[in-house]
């Protein structure tokens, strides 16, 4: 509405919603994801597959969920569970297509790493609470090398070390 707040710093903290495709007669969550099986079909579907933010998948062996939260909350909307379920998802739509048994999914989360400022992170491996610099490093090394390319990661590691010695344009924020 125009209104300027002036302050000295600035904490973005939208969060995020996916874009969900309309499928008729889809089954949607109370936090608006689609309803998936284990075999990540929409329910009641057998040729409609979902995955990653838009699916609301509830996995039961999950390490990342408590048995109350199993029926109610899906797995969180992160890459790390959507590159997992990517995985099944292929494989199913392979074994629907050639009239194989489809395989189910359960997430075994492998930590998680945050950069919170300049040679700070935090995270989470395993039951083991981590903070520090030699955890923004842990979390600077895992990010580069989930880049797929040797050129891309290179890319990186040299804009990194340039902004280690000037700071970082913020006008672009």
């Amino acid at each position: 509405d125009g209104t300027f707040v002036q302050a000295a710093t600035i904490i973005w903290a939208a969060g995020v919603k996916a874009v969900i495709p309309h499928v008729e007669g889809a089954a949607t969550t109370t936090v608006g994801r689609l309803a998936v099986d284990g075999h990540f079909r929409l329910l009641g579907q057998d040729r409609i597959f979902a995955l990653g933010d838009v699916a609301a998948y509830m996995d039961q062996r999950s390490d990342t969920v408590t048995s109350t939260d199993v029926l109610s909350k899906p797995l969180p909307m992160l890459a790390q569970v959507a590159v997992a379920e990517a995985g099944v998802v292929v494989n199913n739509i392979i074994a629907s297509l050639t009239q194989r048994p489809l395989r189910n999914f359960h997430y075994n989360s492998k930590g998680a790493l945050v950069s919170v400022g300049k040679w700070f992170a935090i995270g989470q491996v395993s039951s083991i609470h981590i903070s520090g610099r030699l955890t923004w490093c842990l979390w600077r090394t895992v990010y580069l090398f989930k880049f797929a390319s040797w050129p891309k990661r290179i890319e990186i590691a040299f804009e990194w070390i340039l902004f280690s010695f000037y700071p970082r344009d913020i006008t672009k924020l």
